[in-house]
């Protein structure tokens, strides 16, 4: 009698190029995903986790299992906006190795990041991305981000700018918000609105070294008057660009007239 093989599943047949464009699609969302939030929120619930964890493990559950139930209490504690991206995430790395290769590629390709500047190079210190290849892929390929936490009292991030935009490899689309605070809800992000950039920062940010194709937008958070942080730009931050853009122009100058 002839050996039973498995029947292949639908999808496991599509070839790569059609499967990823399918991924891509399911993985877009209308919310940007914040992940330094998701994991500030689950570091509150240890406690909890720990003794939800011991009375499974008592009753008899077990690796995948008890992993997958934790990971699924902690997306339970999330604001809405944030737990359909964890769970996408949940999802990709409970599938086989050719789901997982190209559903991580499509979870970092086709969402919109939030993060803090200093996030591109503290991506494993996350609980949500332990795996270093996953930090590589984040950076490899992410091509939209909102960058919270940036001020107008100081111009040290404005100037990180050139440096965040290389960290991603890929990346088209980038937007700076202002007026949000560490800590507060997530919500803030998603209704923040978008403000026509100045000119002249557009300018500043291109001498120093950013992507005339990069250069962000400027969102502001709910409520939060514009002109307050026009101002600030020209008192605070105009100035420590200007002069890192002279500094740059007279290097490619002594270049030129060296070379």
């Amino acid at each position: 009698m002839p050996s039973q093989t498995a029947p292949v599943p639908y999808f496991d047949r599509l070839p790569d190029e059609i499967l990823q464009k399918i991924l891509n699609h399911a993985m877009e969302r209308d919310t940007p995903f914040f992940p330094e939030a998701c994991a500030q929120m689950f570091k509150k619930r240890p406690r909890q986790l720990l003794s939800d964890r011991s009375g499974l493990w008592a009753a008899g559950w077990t690796g995948d299992a008890l992993r997958n139930h934790a990971a699924m209490q902690l997306a339970t504690g999330l604001p809405a906006s944030q737990s359909v991206h964890f769970c996408d995430w949940l999802i990709i790395n409970s599938t086989n190795r050719r789901f997982r290769r190209l559903g991580k590629e499509s979870f970092f390709a086709s969402k919109t990041f939030a993060m803090s500047p200093n996030l591109p190079g503290g991506l494993v210190s996350l609980l949500i991305f332990k795996d270093p290849l996953d930090c590589e892929l984040a950076l490899r390929y992410i091509r939209s981000i909102i960058l919270v936490g940036v001020t107008t009292h100081t111009a040290t991030n404005w100037l990180q700018l050139p440096k965040i935009m290389r960290t991603f490899s890929r990346l088209q689309e980038t937007a700076v918000l202002l007026g949000y605070r560490k800590g507060e809800d997530v919500s803030l992000i998603i209704k923040a609105k978008r403000i026509d950039n100045p000119p002249e920062l557009n300018q500043l940010l291109v001498d120093i070294g950013v992507d005339r194709c990069l250069v962000p937008g400027i969102m502001l958070c709910k409520d939060l008057e514009w002109m307050d942080y026009a101002n600030d730009l020209v008192t605070n931050i105009y100035p420590s660009l200007r002069a890192r853009a002279g500094i740059m122009a007279r290097i490619r100058d002594s270049q030129i007239g060296t070379g």
